[in-house]
């Protein structure tokens, strides 16, 4: 018999607790510091005596071996003290036994239950979630997968994510507005530029949780330049980007304008260029839409991206670029220069800057030194500003946004029975917490802290307050496809050492491909495992999912669990539908 499990041990009266890999072979106990073995024990003849615990102690455990020597062992939680208890108790008195077997349902929310008998750090502050919250919203998220899993196709997909958006361009406006509509969704769920696209929801801006947004990089404003720009209606400078940010800077919503609010279908159904406006298939949309492939337009022999829509909006939004100058013939001190009135023949950013570039610097022979910096600023200004923002009637491309929400989605819904049941979703809300805790740029979620997080960003109010107390800010949501692999790895290894410094516990067992040796002494092991991380399993071990219930096949699958990382976890390895591949 083998059995690991991550414990805290002690060893004399004077001696100091250290974390240690606890494995017991046979009758052999040996503690691990990651791949080396610093102690081993002969435990034949020993007796296993449990602590009462206490809120600091934890759960602990006297062991007495037959030399006299005693050793103190501290586990996470009591299922995981009277496991051990057991497991040493028949080692000392046989080198064969074998634990009984436990069911991969009990495995599963064994997790969950540790999870909750852990003491409460005072750093982790209460967010208000409720367990009710999440298990409607895991409810909502099963109505959403059933009107995508019947697409017989990504393609088919698509067009049935681009007519919802459709639908919410068209009604957005109404009072009441449609907020059930899955559009909504996940633009409530981009924090930053759904706060900037609706005025903070709405709110009084007097309110504690009004969200001032910059127009140009969707920064959060700081609380006096709230005041000074959303009441006071004066202009501030934006403290990431240094732009200034006079009322009404963002152009998608200056003086209540509707003339933003076409449906991306008709924005990307055609060529942009205006003597040609050819029109794509489905297919070619998808493509340039989803894919980010660039097309060799049929009808001009151009080729089209999706940066060249909004060079395209550029082009419609500044027709002139206007700069501080000496006083002109008109009598005003501003003057302007017109800038490039057809697309490049490449579709890209980079030949339209490179134009720009031209135009400015054949303008520096004529003008003033701080003519020229003026219409440098005014140009970069005006370039930050329709590259931040999306086409469309909002700073995000919502077809996208549902795009990537899709994709979770299928990591829930499959084991909606074990997303819904009260104590995985406390444990859930628990650890969402002890995250939100947690000080760092890119701290990377599991899936079960980003189910509560979604929860939570729906309701703007709550989270702008609570965020702001934890982080002195709104906490942006962390966005798993702006991040390389690289990126990724890295991100999830700094969130696994902020989780195991401020909690001295470990954050997940998932282990990267690319995971520095380091880490292994941050992650779970053994029976301490995140059980269902990384694992596969026969749909006959899933019985308790109603997904895999029917299914009778050989071929394994996998779940999300508490601990899963969103990057990773896959929905089953075999399905009999792929519409959502997207």
């Amino acid at each position: 018999m083998t059995y690991t499990v991550d414990v805290r041990a002690k060893t004399g009266v004077f001696g100091r607790w250290v974390s240690r890999g606890l494995t017991l072979d046979g009758q052999r106990l040996s503690l691990h510091d990651g791949l080396v073995c610093r102690a081993a024990f002969d435990v034949k003849g020993a007796t296993a005596t449990p602590l009462a615990s206490t809120p600091v102690d934890g759960y602990r455990l006297r062991v007495e071996l037959a030399s006299g020597q005693v050793l103190h062992l501290e586990v996470a939680s009591e299922p995981l003290l009277a496991k051990l208890t057991m497991v040493l108790s028949n080692a000392a008195s046989c080198a064969e036994y074998t634990p009984p077997a436990t069911s991969t349902w009990s495995r599963l929310l064994s997790v969950a239950s540790s999870i909750q008998q852990r003491p409460l750090p005072s750093s982790v502050v209460s967010s208000g979630v409720q367990v009710a919250d999440v298990i409607a919203h895991v409810t909502r998220l099963r109505a959403i997968r059933a009107s995508t899993f019947g697409c017989a196709s990504p393609l088919a997909l698509y067009e049935h994510l681009l007519a919802l958006e459709a639908d919410y361009v068209a009604h957005h406006r109404d009072n009441p507005a449609p907020t059930d509509a899955y559009p909504h969704l996940v633009y409530q769920l981009d924090t930053l530029p759904y706060a900037l696209g609706t005025s903070s929801a709405g709110m009084d801006p007097t309110s504690k949780a009004f969200l001032g947004i910059c127009g140009y990089c969707t920064t959060e404003l700081a609380s006096h330049q709230v005041h000074y720009h959303c009441i006071e209606r004066r202009k501030v400078d934006c403290p990431n980007c240094r732009e200034a940010l006079p009322p009404g800077v963002y152009y998608k919503s200056r003086y209540d304008t509707v003339a933003f609010d076409t449906p991306l279908r008709d924005i990307l159904n055609t060529c942009p260029h205006r003597k040609c406006r050819r029109r794509w298939s489905r297919q070619d949309m998808y493509r340039l839409h989803l894919l980010g492939d660039a097309l060799l337009c049929a009808g001009c022999g151009n080729t089209v991206a999706y940066e060249t829509y909004q060079i395209a909006l550029f082009i419609q939004e500044y027709p002139l670029l206007q700069y501080d100058s000496l006083l002109t013939a008109t009598g005003s001190y501003v003057s302007h220069v017109r800038t490039p009135r057809s697309l490049p023949r490449d579709g890209r950013w980079s030949s339209f800057e490179r134009e720009m570039d031209a135009l400015i610097n054949a303008k520096r022979l004529t003008l003033k030194t701080f003519e020229v910096v003026s219409l440098c600023n005014s140009w970069l200004a005006a370039l930050r500003m329709i590259q931040s923002h999306a086409l469309g009637a909002f700073p995000i491309d919502l077809v996208q946004a549902m795009a990537r929400d899709v994709a979770f989605i299928e990591l829930v819904d499959p084991h909606l029975e074990y997303w819904t049941h009260p104590t995985v979703v406390a444990a859930a809300i628990r650890r969402y917490e002890h995250f939100m805790a947690l000080k760092g740029p890119h701290l990377a979620p599991t899936v079960d802290v980003e189910l509560v997080w979604r929860v939570h960003r729906l309701s703007l109010d709550s989270y702008a307050i609570y965020s702001r107390k934890l982080c002195k800010r709104v906490r942006p949501p962390y966005r798993h496809d702006a991040r390389t692999p690289k990126e990724a790895t890295n991100d999830y290894y700094a969130t696994c050492a902020a989780w195991y410094k401020a909690y001295k516990t470990p954050y997940s067992s998932h282990v990267p491909d690319d995971a520095p040796s380091k880490m292994m002494q941050l992650l779970a092991h053994g029976d301490s495992r995140f059980h269902g991380v990384n694992e596969s399993f026969a749909p006959s071990e899933l019985q308790h999912a109603s997904a895999f219930a029917q299914n009778s096949s050989d071929n394994k699958v996998t779940v999300s669990v508490i601990g899963s990382l969103v990057g990773t976890s896959i929905k089953a390895i075999h399905s009999p539908n792929h519409a959502n591949e997207v």
